[in-house]
């Protein structure tokens, strides 16, 4: 019984580590994102689209080890 309890308490501590770093990587891509808002370069303008992508793809991350 001792070791589920370690078990879970782990998977609690992975949880939550993975959900603090999807939100450092979101708020970095958020950054990124307002950078290149603020840019005139075509090139960098794609790539807008993609940061948002990722950063979609993150906030479902999140969404997942949250709930």
């Amino acid at each position: 019984m001792n070791t589920d309890k370690r078990i879970y308490k782990a998977e609690d501590a992975l949880i939550e580590s993975l959900a603090a770093l999807a939100h450092a990587v979101a708020e970095m891509l958020q950054q990124m994102e307002n950078i290149a808002k603020a840019s005139t370069d075509k090139y960098t303008r794609l790539q807008l689209r993609t940061m948002r992508a990722a950063k979609r793809k993150i906030d479902e991350l999140i969404w997942d080890l949250e709930n």
